[in-house]
């Protein structure tokens, strides 16, 4: 007998768990919530013989279809319907009618309707309360329609962490009174908390500086950039990237110092509010059918006073075929009652968690309609006081919501950019995630070497890739999974949650009688 040492297999690279995975899986809750259908309705109910097998098939089908929806997708009683076999099912049938007798229209389709109240009931009052007293439902704040099922128990395992570090560190505890008197003399009412799983953890110069409001964005600011550089004859040389991402933006921005800056920008005192509406003419497919009519309804504000013909003019000059009908009289808004209002929504932001209610010390609004913007006015200041080394030619930054770039010419002001943003800067509560920083050479920063992508020719940013000598920009294709392990939950979403998706789980599919015209309609439009 021959003994011989085998070398031992190489262990796989442990994949850290991240959140999502503790959801249950769909296919689970579809089997769950089947089975219970099955045991609570009678079989009766779906017909006789060979009719029972087929429709209860049919339904439990169905089941697992509106499990599987993704978010703004819906089922219709129409599509559950159109399978069904409805003349098999006895109990529908009228005293004295046999098997064999043929049935008239009328009789069809009263039969058909006593039995779409039954399938209704048991999606509205069986099916959706089984799975909301079993699962929190929830979407994550990158997967974006996709949903996920977590169990009562996993759920509440999960977020008491979360919840607790909130209330002890964001949020101040409210008497029930109190909060009664306030919301009875205000027009803004409370928030509620909506906790969304992460994948490994939780979560131009001007008044508006370096900011993106869509990736979409990115591209006339590299083109403008790259045409700079080639007039100068500087196109083709090394350029240096930078990118940093702030640390929990909105929980970190001082409330004071942000209602002090919008106090600046309201440079006057009355403002006027234009309403109109906007008639544009659709064009039909079909000869035989006539064309159809979409409006849109728009809101403009400027100083009171001004001249209202100059918003119509921007407007006609972009939109062609198009009626503008006015909505009436402008509305006039003072600046001392925006402010108030502003006030109250930042610095009295009520939430209620669980039965008690708590107001927002720290930070502004998550989910707000106003959130992105006044980050944006906050942080442009914040450029102009502490960056304002990089307001130069030779320069290009940009800032989608936490996300922060900069790409120069010169190295030097590369390196000082990663040094303030690291630095931090307490009075604008600003602090950087040092693991998610990247640069494309290599840089030390407070004794802490910055992850490089030297060597590599896309610099990723925003689920984009910038080509590092020519900025051309396209899609990364190349995403990998990773994140930080600071926390459970987002309550959010920043520009780092369009890095990771997949395709499917940003569509929506159309289940109506006409999903051809309705797919046309979202691709061309």
């Amino acid at each position: 007998e021959v003994y011989a040492l085998l070398p031992r297999p190489q262990e796989r690279p442990k994949r850290e768990i991240s959140f999502v995975d503790l959801a249950t899986c769909k296919a689970h809750v579809s089997a769950f919530c089947r089975a219970v259908i099955s045991t609570v309705v009678p079989d009766e109910f779906w017909g006789s013989t060979e009719v029972k097998i087929h429709n209860k098939a049919v339904l439990l089908r169905h089941v697992d279809h509106f499990v599987c929806l993704r978010r703004f997708e819906s089922l219709t009683l129409h599509e559950v319907m159109q399978d069904l076999k409805i003349t098999g099912i006895p109990w529908l049938r009228p005293p004295g009618i046999t098997v064999t007798a043929k049935t008239s229209l009328p009789d069809v389709s009263k039969r058909r309707e006593i039995f779409a109240e039954l399938i209704y009931y048991i999606f509205d009052s069986l099916l959706i309360p089984l799975i909301r007293s079993n699962f929190h439902v929830t979407e994550s704040n990158i997967h974006r329609n996709r949903l996920f099922y977590f169990r009562h128990d996993v759920w509440r395992t999960l977020s008491e962490p979360s919840l607790t570090t909130l209330k002890l560190s964001m949020y101040e505890e409210m008497q029930t009174n109190q909060v009664v008197k306030i919301l009875a003399a205000r027009p803004l009412g409370f928030s509620q908390i909506r906790l969304l799983p992460k994948i490994t953890g939780s979560t131009q110069p001007g008044k508006l500086g370096s900011s993106l409001f869509s990736v979409g964005d990115m591209f006339p600011r590299l083109r403008e950039f790259r045409k700079s550089l080639q007039q100068r004859g500087l196109l083709g040389q090394p350029l240096y990237f930078a990118k940093v991402d702030v640390k929990s933006c909105f929980d970190t921005i001082p409330q004071n110092s942000l209602v002090a800056l919008v106090e600046e920008l309201l440079s006057v005192n009355e403002y006027s509010i234009i309403r109109h509406a906007e008639i544009k003419r659709l064009h039909s497919q079909q000869q035989d059918q006539p064309d159809k009519f979409t409006t849109r309804f728009v809101a403009d504000g400027q100083a009171a006073g001004d001249p209202e013909q100059l918003i119509y003019t921007d407007a006609c000059q972009v939109r062609r075929n198009t009626i503008f009908v006015d909505l009436g009289a402008p509305q006039i808004q003072h600046k001392r009652k925006v402010l108030h209002l502003l006030k109250e929504h930042v610095e009295r932001n009520i939430v209620k968690i669980g039965k008690r209610y708590y107001r927002q010390k720290e930070g502004i609004p998550q989910g707000s309609v106003l959130s992105s913007l006044l980050c944006s006015f906050f942080y442009a200041k914040l450029e102009r006081e502490c960056l304002d080394f990089v307001q130069t030619e030779d320069c290009l930054l940009l800032r989608l919501v936490d996300d922060f770039l900069l790409i120069s010419v010169r190295r030097e002001h590369a390196e000082d950019f990663l040094q303030v943003m690291h630095n931090g800067v307490p009075a604008y509560g600003l602090a950087v995630k040092a693991e998610k920083s990247l640069a494309n050479f290599h840089v030390e920063i407070n004794g802490r070497r910055i992850e490089s992508s030297q060597g590599a020719m896309q610099f990723p940013y925003c689920g984009n890739a910038i080509h590092t000598v020519s900025l051309d920009i396209s899609k990364d294709r190349e995403r990998k999974q990773h994140g930080s392990k600071s926390s459970a939950f987002s309550e959010g979403t920043g520009s780092e949650a369009l890095m990771r998706q997949e395709t499917s789980d940003s569509l929506t599919v159309d289940f109506s009688k006409m999903p051809g015209r309705t797919f046309r309609r979202k691709t061309l439009s």
